[in-house]
């Protein structure tokens, strides 16, 4: 009597196991093709939401730089030379304050390494802007060490807030006391220890350090020069007939500036398995960047910006 025997042979376990490595093999492939795309997707995303972080910020700043509430003629107190405010040696005080303000945007140029501005060390290469305004929020009580902007069309009084009873201006139509709001200077930079855009905020009369967006692999801005005195950005000898420059000289010229061109190159915080960055991004007048040639992903953010509160007194 024959056995009839149960199971599979060797030839059938072979195959079996062929074809277990065969799906086994897609089933990852597929998994690490997700993971892939998952990758680039989060990658694609916080770009995404960091460049509408940064236009919104410069946006706004430079929308607002040289509003001092009322006043009409804020430049006043013109200095003689551009105040560097990067130097360790600037403190904020009435009289540099004033002088600021005569110049509410200036900047620095392609940074060398080592450059450091108020105890930051910049990423050599990149750009510095300062802006000088007066804060959009009314002051309801006052810091000792805050300095503060009280104007009417034709006159100002800045001070400390330790000093409350200089603030004596009143309002023509209803006597009222005019209402105050902190004076404000604001560093835009890319620190080198760590690739972060941030912002030094004056506080008192010390800078406090914020970070604002991480991966920053350039930072450049070129400034719109009005020489016809109509608000607009015009051509210009000290550009070369070009409207926009990348650096400008002396206080005239830079309370020439009525817009600002600024280019930030966001870079991904992780690595994205194959793709190669082969793109060049271009920079203004920095020219083009890249290509990188690596796994990273980039977002160039461009953004125009009319200084309103310059442009508007000219037109």
């Amino acid at each position: 009597m024959k056995i009839k025997q149960l199971g599979l042979t060797l030839v059938e376990v072979l195959i079996t196991l062929a074809l277990g490595a065969i799906l086994m093999t897609t089933v990852v492939s597929v998994y690490i093709s997700g993971l892939s795309t998952n990758a680039q997707l989060r990658e694609s995303s916080r770009l995404l939401e960091d460049s509408v972080f940064v236009t919104s910020q410069f946006t706004e700043e430079f929308e607002m730089a040289g509003y001092f509430a009322r006043l009409d003629d804020y430049m006043a107190a013109t200095p003689a030379a551009v105040p560097d405010v990067c130097s360790s040696s600037w403190v904020a005080s009435v009289a540099t304050l004033e002088q600021k303000m005569a110049v509410p945007i200036s900047g620095y140029n392609d940074v060398a390494s080592g450059f450091s501005c108020q105890g930051v060390t910049v990423l050599a290469g990149t750009d510095v802007v300062v802006v000088a305004r007066r804060s959009t929020e009314d002051a309801v009580t006052l810091d000792s060490n805050t300095f503060y902007l009280q104007a009417s069309p034709i006159n100002y009084v800045l001070d400390s807030g330790a000093n409350a009873s200089n603030f004596d201006l009143n309002d023509y139509a209803t006597g009222s006391p005019l209402a105050l709001g902190a004076f404000l200077v604001n560093i835009y930079l890319v620190d080198a220890s760590d690739s972060i855009l941030k912002r030094l905020r004056l506080e008192g009369a010390n800078f406090v350090l914020e970070p604002l967006v991480e991966n920053i692999e350039a930072f450049e801005v070129d400034y719109g020069v009005d020489r016809s005195n109509d608000g607009a950005p015009s051509d210009t000898s000290v550009g070369a007939d070009d409207a926009y420059v990348s650096i400008l000289a002396t206080v005239a010229d830079w309370q020439d500036v009525t817009a600002i061109q600024a280019y930030v190159l966001l870079r991904s915080e992780e690595a994205v398995a194959k793709q190669t960055d082969t793109r060049r991004y271009f920079m203004g007048k920095a020219g083009y960047f890249g290509p990188y040639s690596d796994q990273f992903k980039r977002r160039l953010v461009v953004g125009n910006v009319k200084l309103t509160n310059i442009a508007m007194r000219r037109q």
